[in-house]
């Protein structure tokens, strides 16, 4: 229940900065730098942690959001 107030309440600031630090890497990477392949994996592990963080915000929204219903079991939301 800790974990999904704090994501939830940390979500609101790290999303927008995450979907800008990717912007930044995509940008760098499709520039053409002499670099460009270690930007691309930059980017592509920038993908990875803004999926998962947006994975675990909207996990943590829907355990909130089931605390007030008691039609719906936290652990397993779609029972």
């Amino acid at each position: 229940m800790v974990d999904a107030v704090a994501t939830d309440l940390a979500s609101g600031a790290a999303l927008p900065m995450q979907a800008g630090l990717l912007v930044v890497w995509s940008s760098i990477a499709v520039a053409g730098t002499a670099f460009w392949l270690v930007y691309l994996i930059g980017s592509l592990f920038t993908v990875a942690q803004f999926v998962w963080s947006v994975r675990r915000a909207v996990l943590a929204r829907r355990c909130l959001a089931a605390q007030h219903r008691t039609d719906v079991d936290p652990v397993r939301p779609r029972s």
